[in-house]
Protein backbone atom coordinates (compact mmCIF):
# COMPACT_ATOMS: atom_id res chain seq x y z
CA UNK A 1 0.00 0.00 0.00
CA UNK A 2 2.82 2.66 0.81
CA UNK A 3 4.87 1.41 -2.37
CA UNK A 4 1.67 2.65 -4.22
CA UNK A 5 1.31 5.54 -2.79
CA UNK A 6 4.52 6.31 -2.99
CA UNK A 7 4.64 5.40 -7.05
CA UNK A 8 1.19 7.55 -7.27
CA UNK A 9 3.08 10.31 -5.72
CA UNK A 10 6.20 10.96 -7.40
CA UNK A 11 4.12 10.11 -10.80
CA UNK A 12 2.25 13.42 -9.60
CA UNK A 13 5.49 15.12 -9.00
CA UNK A 14 6.67 13.94 -12.13
CA UNK A 15 3.45 15.17 -13.70
CA UNK A 16 3.73 18.69 -12.32
CA UNK A 17 7.44 18.98 -13.35
CA UNK A 18 7.06 17.94 -16.68
CA UNK A 19 3.98 20.19 -16.90
CA UNK A 20 5.86 23.23 -15.63
CA UNK A 21 8.92 22.81 -17.90
CA UNK A 22 6.83 22.59 -21.25
CA UNK A 23 4.63 25.90 -19.80
CA UNK A 24 8.26 27.33 -19.47
CA UNK A 25 9.13 26.80 -23.26
CA UNK A 26 5.64 27.08 -24.36
CA UNK A 27 5.81 30.90 -24.52
CA UNK A 28 2.94 31.39 -26.82
CA UNK A 29 -0.17 29.65 -24.69
CA UNK A 30 -3.02 30.50 -27.29
CA UNK A 31 -3.41 27.16 -29.93
CA UNK A 32 -6.77 28.00 -31.63
CA UNK A 33 -7.77 30.55 -33.97
CA UNK A 34 -6.40 33.41 -31.16
CA UNK A 35 -3.39 32.61 -31.85
CA UNK A 36 -3.83 34.25 -35.54
CA UNK A 37 -3.75 37.95 -33.92
CA UNK A 38 -1.80 37.43 -31.24
CA UNK A 39 1.14 35.63 -33.19
CA UNK A 40 0.97 38.95 -35.28
CA UNK A 41 1.19 41.10 -32.02
CA UNK A 42 3.74 39.21 -31.16
CA UNK A 43 6.24 40.48 -33.68
CA UNK A 44 4.05 44.20 -34.77
CA UNK A 45 3.08 45.09 -31.57
CA UNK A 46 5.04 48.24 -31.21
CA UNK A 47 3.23 49.93 -34.31
CA UNK A 48 -0.02 50.46 -32.24
CA UNK A 49 -0.65 52.40 -29.44
CA UNK A 50 -4.74 51.66 -29.19
CA UNK A 51 -6.15 48.15 -28.70
CA UNK A 52 -9.54 46.69 -28.77
CA UNK A 53 -10.12 44.17 -26.76
CA UNK A 54 -13.88 41.89 -26.69
CA UNK A 55 -16.38 39.41 -28.54
CA UNK A 56 -17.54 39.29 -31.23
CA UNK A 57 -19.69 42.93 -31.21
CA UNK A 58 -16.27 44.41 -31.02
CA UNK A 59 -14.75 42.37 -33.52
CA UNK A 60 -17.21 43.13 -36.37
CA UNK A 61 -18.14 46.47 -35.51
CA UNK A 62 -14.28 48.48 -35.04
CA UNK A 63 -12.56 48.96 -38.14
CA UNK A 64 -9.29 50.87 -37.26
CA UNK A 65 -8.21 52.32 -40.73
CA UNK A 66 -12.01 54.14 -40.57
CA UNK A 67 -10.80 55.03 -36.54
CA UNK A 68 -7.51 56.03 -37.26
CA UNK A 69 -8.81 58.47 -40.17
CA UNK A 70 -11.48 59.89 -37.66
CA UNK A 71 -9.21 60.34 -34.93
CA UNK A 72 -6.84 62.52 -37.18
CA UNK A 73 -9.21 64.32 -38.54
CA UNK A 74 -10.36 65.45 -34.61
CA UNK A 75 -6.70 65.75 -34.00
CA UNK A 76 -5.52 62.52 -32.36
CA UNK A 77 -3.95 60.46 -35.04
CA UNK A 78 -3.74 56.63 -33.49
CA UNK A 79 -2.30 53.70 -34.84
CA UNK A 80 -4.93 50.81 -33.81
CA UNK A 81 -5.42 47.40 -34.20
CA UNK A 82 -8.66 44.95 -33.52
CA UNK A 83 -7.73 42.33 -30.80
CA UNK A 84 -11.09 41.35 -30.44
CA UNK A 85 -12.54 37.89 -30.68
CA UNK A 86 -15.85 36.08 -31.63
CA UNK A 87 -16.66 33.72 -28.64
CA UNK A 88 -14.48 36.02 -26.24
CA UNK A 89 -15.65 36.58 -22.40
CA UNK A 90 -14.38 38.39 -19.91
CA UNK A 91 -12.24 35.88 -18.49
CA UNK A 92 -10.94 35.42 -21.55
CA UNK A 93 -10.05 39.18 -22.09
CA UNK A 94 -8.64 39.48 -18.93
CA UNK A 95 -6.33 35.97 -20.28
CA UNK A 96 -5.06 38.38 -23.63
CA UNK A 97 -4.47 41.35 -20.83
CA UNK A 98 -2.03 38.81 -18.83
CA UNK A 99 -0.32 38.57 -21.79
CA UNK A 100 -0.37 41.49 -23.40
CA UNK A 101 0.77 43.42 -19.96
CA UNK A 102 3.53 40.43 -20.04
CA UNK A 103 5.09 41.63 -23.01
CA UNK A 104 5.72 44.99 -21.86
CA UNK A 105 4.55 46.86 -25.14
CA UNK A 106 6.04 50.28 -25.45
CA UNK A 107 4.26 52.36 -27.70
CA UNK A 108 0.09 51.15 -27.01
CA UNK A 109 -1.08 54.04 -24.24
CA UNK A 110 -4.90 53.11 -24.69
CA UNK A 111 -6.64 49.68 -24.54
CA UNK A 112 -10.49 49.38 -25.12
CA UNK A 113 -12.57 46.85 -23.27
CA UNK A 114 -15.84 45.49 -24.06
CA UNK A 115 -17.40 45.22 -21.01
CA UNK A 116 -20.35 42.18 -21.69
CA UNK A 117 -22.04 38.98 -19.86
CA UNK A 118 -19.52 37.21 -17.34
CA UNK A 119 -22.09 34.16 -17.36
CA UNK A 120 -20.57 31.15 -18.79
CA UNK A 121 -21.77 28.44 -21.26
CA UNK A 122 -20.42 26.57 -23.47
CA UNK A 123 -19.76 27.67 -27.34
CA UNK A 124 -21.99 26.94 -29.69
CA UNK A 125 -22.84 23.69 -27.53
CA UNK A 126 -19.44 22.27 -27.61
CA UNK A 127 -18.18 21.82 -24.08
CA UNK A 128 -14.79 20.81 -25.76
CA UNK A 129 -14.31 23.52 -28.54
CA UNK A 130 -10.71 24.68 -28.84
CA UNK A 131 -11.09 28.33 -27.96
CA UNK A 132 -13.27 27.05 -24.80
CA UNK A 133 -10.34 24.83 -23.39
CA UNK A 134 -7.21 27.34 -24.39
CA UNK A 135 -8.29 30.20 -22.00
CA UNK A 136 -8.32 28.17 -18.43
CA UNK A 137 -5.43 28.89 -17.05
CA UNK A 138 -3.75 27.56 -13.25
CA UNK A 139 -4.19 31.59 -12.76
CA UNK A 140 -7.98 31.94 -13.61
CA UNK A 141 -8.94 28.72 -12.40
CA UNK A 142 -10.71 29.96 -8.85
CA UNK A 143 -12.33 33.40 -10.84
CA UNK A 144 -14.06 31.14 -13.14
CA UNK A 145 -14.94 28.58 -10.22
CA UNK A 146 -16.77 31.93 -8.53
CA UNK A 147 -18.32 33.12 -11.57
CA UNK A 148 -19.82 29.51 -12.16
CA UNK A 149 -20.82 29.76 -8.44
CA UNK A 150 -22.46 33.62 -8.70
CA UNK A 151 -24.19 32.96 -11.98
CA UNK A 152 -28.05 32.82 -12.69
CA UNK A 153 -27.63 28.79 -13.49
CA UNK A 154 -29.54 26.09 -11.75
CA UNK A 155 -27.39 23.71 -9.43
CA UNK A 156 -27.46 20.75 -11.92
CA UNK A 157 -26.11 23.28 -14.59
CA UNK A 158 -23.49 24.69 -12.08
CA UNK A 159 -21.89 21.23 -11.31
CA UNK A 160 -21.65 20.22 -15.21
CA UNK A 161 -19.81 23.29 -15.86
CA UNK A 162 -17.53 23.26 -12.72
CA UNK A 163 -16.72 19.92 -14.21
CA UNK A 164 -15.80 21.36 -17.44
CA UNK A 165 -13.87 23.78 -15.88
CA UNK A 166 -12.02 21.30 -14.24
CA UNK A 167 -10.91 19.10 -17.15
CA UNK A 168 -11.02 22.04 -19.22
CA UNK A 169 -8.33 23.58 -16.97
CA UNK A 170 -6.46 20.09 -16.62
CA UNK A 171 -6.15 19.93 -20.06
CA UNK A 172 -4.98 23.47 -20.92
CA UNK A 173 -2.39 23.18 -18.36
CA UNK A 174 -0.63 20.22 -18.82
CA UNK A 175 -0.70 20.79 -22.73
CA UNK A 176 -2.99 17.80 -22.80
CA UNK A 177 -2.49 16.91 -26.78
CA UNK A 178 -0.49 19.52 -27.71
CA UNK A 179 3.19 18.11 -28.43
CA UNK A 180 3.04 18.44 -31.47
CA UNK A 181 2.06 21.76 -31.72
CA UNK A 182 4.84 23.10 -29.48
CA UNK A 183 7.55 21.08 -31.36
CA UNK A 184 6.27 22.98 -34.20
CA UNK A 185 6.68 26.29 -32.79
CA UNK A 186 9.93 25.38 -31.18
CA UNK A 187 11.30 24.81 -34.68
CA UNK A 188 9.59 27.70 -36.34
CA UNK A 189 10.96 29.89 -33.38
CA UNK A 190 14.67 28.60 -34.37
CA UNK A 191 14.13 29.15 -37.86
CA UNK A 192 13.26 32.53 -37.33
CA UNK A 193 9.89 31.76 -38.67
CA UNK A 194 7.80 33.18 -36.36
CA UNK A 195 4.04 31.15 -34.83
CA UNK A 196 2.12 29.36 -37.34
CA UNK A 197 -1.28 30.67 -38.14
CA UNK A 198 -4.20 29.36 -39.27
CA UNK A 199 -4.97 32.09 -41.19
CA UNK A 200 -3.11 35.62 -41.42
CA UNK A 201 -5.02 38.86 -39.70
CA UNK A 202 -6.26 40.88 -42.26
CA UNK A 203 -7.44 44.56 -41.74
CA UNK A 204 -5.95 45.28 -38.57
CA UNK A 205 -7.89 42.77 -37.07
CA UNK A 206 -11.48 43.61 -38.28
CA UNK A 207 -13.15 40.69 -39.80
CA UNK A 208 -16.26 41.84 -41.72
CA UNK A 209 -19.57 39.62 -41.09
CA UNK A 210 -20.98 39.95 -44.05
CA UNK A 211 -18.51 38.21 -45.82
CA UNK A 212 -19.02 34.98 -43.61
CA UNK A 213 -19.45 31.71 -45.39
CA UNK A 214 -21.01 30.18 -42.51
CA UNK A 215 -24.56 28.93 -42.43
CA UNK A 216 -25.52 29.79 -39.37
CA UNK A 217 -24.56 33.37 -39.52
CA UNK A 218 -26.45 33.51 -42.60
CA UNK A 219 -29.69 32.02 -41.32
CA UNK A 220 -29.43 34.62 -38.43
CA UNK A 221 -29.32 37.42 -41.24
CA UNK A 222 -31.85 36.15 -43.03
CA UNK A 223 -34.24 35.97 -40.09
CA UNK A 224 -32.95 39.30 -39.25
CA UNK A 225 -34.13 41.00 -42.19
CA UNK A 226 -37.63 38.92 -42.72
CA UNK A 227 -38.81 40.38 -39.23
CA UNK A 228 -38.07 43.95 -38.57
CA UNK A 229 -40.80 44.29 -35.82
CA UNK A 230 -38.99 42.23 -33.81
CA UNK A 231 -36.45 44.33 -33.57
CA UNK A 232 -37.70 47.83 -33.52
CA UNK A 233 -39.91 46.29 -30.66
CA UNK A 234 -36.87 45.23 -29.07
CA UNK A 235 -35.22 48.69 -29.56
CA UNK A 236 -38.87 50.06 -27.99
CA UNK A 237 -38.27 48.40 -24.56
CA UNK A 238 -34.74 49.41 -24.43
CA UNK A 239 -35.78 52.94 -24.81
CA UNK A 240 -38.19 52.63 -21.97
CA UNK A 241 -35.64 50.74 -20.06
CA UNK A 242 -32.33 50.09 -20.84
CA UNK A 243 -31.33 47.54 -17.69
CA UNK A 244 -35.07 46.05 -16.59
CA UNK A 245 -34.32 43.28 -13.46
CA UNK A 246 -34.65 40.28 -15.08
CA UNK A 247 -31.40 41.65 -16.94
CA UNK A 248 -29.60 41.16 -13.57
CA UNK A 249 -26.69 38.60 -13.54
CA UNK A 250 -22.84 38.16 -12.01
CA UNK A 251 -20.85 41.12 -13.03
CA UNK A 252 -16.78 41.27 -11.69
CA UNK A 253 -15.93 44.50 -10.64
CA UNK A 254 -13.03 43.47 -8.78
CA UNK A 255 -11.47 42.29 -11.80
CA UNK A 256 -12.36 45.09 -14.34
CA UNK A 257 -10.85 46.90 -11.31
CA UNK A 258 -7.47 45.38 -11.16
CA UNK A 259 -7.46 45.29 -15.04
CA UNK A 260 -7.75 49.14 -14.73
CA UNK A 261 -4.80 49.36 -12.15
CA UNK A 262 -2.40 47.32 -13.81
CA UNK A 263 -3.06 48.70 -17.11
CA UNK A 264 -2.18 52.32 -15.69
CA UNK A 265 0.54 50.75 -13.70
CA UNK A 266 2.24 49.98 -17.28
CA UNK A 267 1.40 54.13 -18.03
CA UNK A 268 -1.72 52.48 -20.70
CA UNK A 269 -5.28 54.28 -20.30
CA UNK A 270 -8.52 51.84 -19.80
CA UNK A 271 -11.45 53.07 -21.49
CA UNK A 272 -14.55 50.34 -20.98
CA UNK A 273 -17.64 50.40 -23.20
CA UNK A 274 -20.82 48.71 -23.30
CA UNK A 275 -21.20 48.44 -27.34
CA UNK A 276 -24.88 48.49 -29.21
CA UNK A 277 -26.62 45.75 -29.09
CA UNK A 278 -30.25 45.42 -30.23
CA UNK A 279 -31.76 43.18 -27.78
CA UNK A 280 -30.33 42.46 -24.18
CA UNK A 281 -27.76 40.15 -23.89
CA UNK A 282 -25.58 42.07 -21.15
CA UNK A 283 -26.67 40.06 -17.88
CA UNK A 284 -25.50 42.18 -15.10
CA UNK A 285 -26.18 45.61 -17.16
CA UNK A 286 -27.60 47.54 -13.99
CA UNK A 287 -24.23 46.80 -12.17
CA UNK A 288 -22.29 48.53 -14.55
CA UNK A 289 -23.10 51.68 -12.33
CA UNK A 290 -20.54 50.22 -9.98
CA UNK A 291 -17.30 50.92 -11.96
CA UNK A 292 -18.89 54.50 -13.13
CA UNK A 293 -15.47 55.67 -11.38
CA UNK A 294 -13.58 54.43 -13.60
CA UNK A 295 -13.55 55.11 -17.17
CA UNK A 296 -17.16 53.96 -18.87
CA UNK A 297 -18.73 54.96 -21.90
CA UNK A 298 -22.24 53.30 -22.53
CA UNK A 299 -23.18 53.47 -25.88
CA UNK A 300 -26.23 51.04 -25.99
CA UNK A 301 -29.03 53.15 -24.91
CA UNK A 302 -31.04 53.41 -28.48
CA UNK A 303 -32.03 56.68 -27.64
CA UNK A 304 -29.26 58.57 -26.47
CA UNK A 305 -27.07 56.93 -29.42
CA UNK A 306 -29.63 57.48 -32.32
CA UNK A 307 -27.12 57.38 -34.82
CA UNK A 308 -25.90 53.50 -34.40
CA UNK A 309 -29.53 52.18 -34.34
CA UNK A 310 -30.71 52.57 -38.03
CA UNK A 311 -31.86 48.67 -38.96
CA UNK A 312 -30.07 48.54 -42.30
CA UNK A 313 -26.12 48.93 -40.24
CA UNK A 314 -27.11 45.75 -38.28
CA UNK A 315 -26.29 42.40 -39.59
CA UNK A 316 -28.03 40.62 -36.67
CA UNK A 317 -29.47 41.98 -33.35
CA UNK A 318 -26.15 41.51 -31.73
CA UNK A 319 -23.46 42.73 -34.76
CA UNK A 320 -23.03 45.17 -36.98
CA UNK A 321 -22.62 44.67 -40.79
CA UNK A 322 -20.30 46.31 -42.74
CA UNK A 323 -22.02 49.70 -43.23
CA UNK A 324 -23.00 49.54 -39.65
CA UNK A 325 -18.92 49.24 -38.58
CA UNK A 326 -18.34 51.99 -40.73
CA UNK A 327 -20.60 54.46 -39.20
CA UNK A 328 -19.53 52.66 -35.63
CA UNK A 329 -15.82 53.28 -35.94
CA UNK A 330 -15.95 56.81 -37.12
CA UNK A 331 -18.77 57.54 -34.48
CA UNK A 332 -16.60 55.88 -31.79
CA UNK A 333 -14.03 58.35 -32.34
CA UNK A 334 -16.06 61.00 -32.23
CA UNK A 335 -17.52 59.94 -28.89
CA UNK A 336 -13.87 58.75 -27.38
CA UNK A 337 -12.54 62.21 -27.99
CA UNK A 338 -15.44 63.92 -26.57
CA UNK A 339 -15.58 61.34 -23.37
CA UNK A 340 -12.13 61.52 -22.69
CA UNK A 341 -11.93 65.46 -21.98
CA UNK A 342 -14.52 64.51 -19.41
CA UNK A 343 -13.75 64.17 -15.85
CA UNK A 344 -14.41 60.33 -14.55
CA UNK A 345 -17.98 59.28 -13.53
CA UNK A 346 -18.98 61.57 -16.14
CA UNK A 347 -20.46 60.62 -19.26
CA UNK A 348 -20.76 62.31 -22.94
CA UNK A 349 -23.80 63.86 -23.73
CA UNK A 350 -26.60 61.92 -25.85
CA UNK A 351 -26.40 62.23 -29.68
CA UNK A 352 -30.22 61.63 -30.66
CA UNK A 353 -29.94 62.80 -34.28
CA UNK A 354 -29.17 60.24 -37.07
CA UNK A 355 -27.10 61.21 -39.87
CA UNK A 356 -30.06 61.04 -42.15
CA UNK A 357 -32.50 63.27 -41.65
CA UNK A 358 -36.59 62.02 -40.85
CA UNK A 359 -38.54 61.72 -44.22
CA UNK A 360 -41.98 63.17 -44.46
CA UNK A 361 -44.56 62.65 -46.54
CA UNK A 362 -47.74 64.90 -47.46
CA UNK A 363 -50.48 63.80 -49.19
CA UNK A 364 -54.24 65.35 -49.70
CA UNK A 365 -57.21 63.18 -48.71
CA UNK A 366 -59.66 62.31 -51.35
CA UNK A 367 -62.76 64.18 -51.25
CA UNK A 368 -62.04 66.05 -48.15
CA UNK A 369 -59.98 69.67 -47.26
CA UNK A 370 -57.85 67.59 -45.06
CA UNK A 371 -53.91 67.07 -45.79
CA UNK A 372 -52.83 63.41 -44.80
CA UNK A 373 -49.01 63.80 -43.34
CA UNK A 374 -46.78 60.93 -42.22
CA UNK A 375 -43.12 60.80 -40.85
CA UNK A 376 -40.38 58.21 -41.00
CA UNK A 377 -36.59 57.52 -39.67
CA UNK A 378 -37.40 60.20 -36.87
CA UNK A 379 -35.11 60.53 -33.59
CA UNK A 380 -36.81 58.14 -30.75
CA UNK A 381 -37.29 60.74 -28.70
CA UNK A 382 -38.97 64.70 -29.07
CA UNK A 383 -41.57 66.52 -30.15
CA UNK A 384 -42.52 66.13 -33.68
CA UNK A 385 -44.08 69.43 -35.71
CA UNK A 386 -44.96 70.13 -39.06
CA UNK A 387 -45.10 73.71 -40.24
CA UNK A 388 -47.19 74.84 -44.04
CA UNK A 389 -46.25 77.57 -45.57
CA UNK A 390 -46.95 78.74 -48.82
CA UNK A 391 -42.79 80.04 -49.83
CA UNK A 392 -39.88 78.63 -48.98
CA UNK A 393 -36.58 80.06 -48.60
CA UNK A 394 -33.25 79.38 -48.12
CA UNK A 395 -32.04 78.60 -44.48
CA UNK A 396 -28.96 80.07 -43.12
CA UNK A 397 -25.59 79.01 -44.16
CA UNK A 398 -24.39 76.10 -42.10
CA UNK A 399 -27.18 75.49 -40.05
CA UNK A 400 -28.59 71.92 -40.89
CA UNK A 401 -31.52 72.18 -38.53
CA UNK A 402 -32.98 75.29 -40.25
CA UNK A 403 -36.83 75.65 -41.12
CA UNK A 404 -37.06 77.00 -44.85
CA UNK A 405 -40.67 77.31 -44.39
CA UNK A 406 -41.50 81.45 -44.94
CA UNK A 407 -42.75 83.20 -41.54
CA UNK A 408 -45.23 83.73 -40.28
CA UNK A 409 -46.40 79.80 -41.40
CA UNK A 410 -50.20 78.98 -43.07
CA UNK A 411 -50.13 76.33 -40.35
CA UNK A 412 -48.45 74.10 -37.37
CA UNK A 413 -49.41 71.25 -36.06
CA UNK A 414 -47.77 68.50 -34.00
CA UNK A 415 -47.73 64.75 -35.05
CA UNK A 416 -48.76 62.13 -33.00
CA UNK A 417 -45.96 59.27 -32.42
CA UNK A 418 -47.50 55.93 -33.88
CA UNK A 419 -44.07 53.94 -33.46
CA UNK A 420 -40.31 53.98 -32.53
CA UNK A 421 -39.38 56.48 -35.80
CA UNK A 422 -42.91 57.18 -37.05
CA UNK A 423 -45.32 59.55 -36.55
CA UNK A 424 -48.43 60.48 -38.60
CA UNK A 425 -51.56 62.94 -38.50
CA UNK A 426 -53.95 64.97 -40.69
CA UNK A 427 -54.49 69.06 -41.30
CA UNK A 428 -57.90 70.41 -41.89
CA UNK A 429 -56.75 72.51 -44.78
CA UNK A 430 -60.09 74.51 -45.37
CA UNK A 431 -58.58 78.03 -44.79
CA UNK A 432 -55.14 76.96 -46.75
CA UNK A 433 -54.96 78.22 -50.26
CA UNK A 434 -56.82 75.92 -52.81
CA UNK A 435 -55.21 76.88 -56.44
CA UNK A 436 -51.46 77.40 -55.10
CA UNK A 437 -48.63 74.91 -54.17
CA UNK A 438 -47.97 74.49 -50.51
CA UNK A 439 -44.55 73.55 -48.87
CA UNK A 440 -44.58 71.55 -45.58
CA UNK A 441 -41.63 70.56 -43.75
CA UNK A 442 -41.02 68.72 -40.58
CA UNK A 443 -38.87 69.38 -36.85
CA UNK A 444 -38.33 67.31 -33.98
CA UNK A 445 -37.54 69.14 -30.74
CA UNK A 446 -35.95 68.04 -27.28
CA UNK A 447 -36.70 70.41 -24.42
CA UNK A 448 -37.09 73.27 -26.97
CA UNK A 449 -34.22 72.43 -28.97
CA UNK A 450 -34.26 71.55 -32.72
CA UNK A 451 -32.42 68.36 -33.03
CA UNK A 452 -33.48 67.14 -36.67
CA UNK A 453 -35.83 68.44 -39.49
CA UNK A 454 -36.67 66.86 -42.90
CA UNK A 455 -36.63 68.38 -46.24
CA UNK A 456 -39.49 70.34 -47.60
CA UNK A 457 -41.72 68.68 -49.11
CA UNK A 458 -43.86 70.22 -52.27
CA UNK A 459 -47.53 69.59 -52.13
CA UNK A 460 -49.41 70.07 -55.43
CA UNK A 461 -53.12 72.19 -55.90
CA UNK A 462 -55.89 70.59 -54.92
Amino acid sequence: MLRRLLHITLFLIGLVCTSGWILSIDSMPFWSWTRNKLGHLDKEIDRYDTLFLGSSRMHYALMPDVFDRRMAELGAPTRSYNLALSGQRPHDVDEILQWLLARGPKQVKRVVIELCCWELDYREGDWMAVQEVEMRTARSFVPRFRTILAGRAGWQEKVSLSFHHVVHTLVNVLRIGQGARIVDDLLARARGDGYGMVYPPVAEGYYCIDETPLEHWQRVHREFVAAPTLPLEAIAGKVKNIAPDWLAGTFRSEILRAEAAALQAAGIETVFVVLPEITWGFFGRAQVASIRDLRVMELDHPQEQRPIFELDLWWDPSHLCRKGAERFSSYFAERLREFESLPPGELPKPRLVADQPPTLAAQWAEGAPTLGLQASGLPFVGKVEVQVGAQMVDGPAGDPMALRIAQPSLATMELARTGLATAAGSLDAAALPKQAPLFVQLSVSVDGKVVAVSDPVRVEPR
